[in-house]
């Protein structure tokens, strides 16, 4: 398997650079970019999932979920997988805040104010 480390040695940058490119975090040339992203795909990079998690536990992550509250057989799904994939996250250090709303753009402000203030609340 691949790694940052190999990467950046065969494209002559730091691991840092490499990180960013891959990441899509802060700017690089754009040269610089097309080739670490031509040498990850030669190479066949594939993230490490475990250290992923480690550095998902160094911070606290928060993901706002706003949806419309209809009765609607296709957003009772997408909500499901909402409530799924927050077991999963929870994991990686990372909470799910979630509000059902109506239609009404007053309403979908409202949710999300109400979302801010609860991260607020938690901070």
């Amino acid at each position: 398997m691949a790694t940052i480390r190999e990467i950046a040695e065969l494209a002559g940058v730091s691991r840092g650079t490499v990180d960013r490119v891959l990441n899509h975090r802060g700017s690089v040339n754009a040269a610089t970019a097309a080739l670490v992203n031509d040498i990850a795909k030669k190479l066949d990079y594939k993230p490490n999932r475990a250290g992923i998690a480690l550095a998902a536990q160094r911070k606290m992550v928060r993901i706002g979920v706003v949806l419309f509250d209809t009765g609607n057989p296709f957003f009772d799904e997408v909500w499901n997988s909402v409530l799924s994939k927050e077991e999963e996250l929870n994991s990686y250090n990372c909470s799910v805040l979630k509000k059902k709303t109506g239609f009404s753009a007053q309403e979908q402000l409202q949710a999300i104010a109400e979302l801010e203030a609860d991260v607020l609340m938690d901070s």
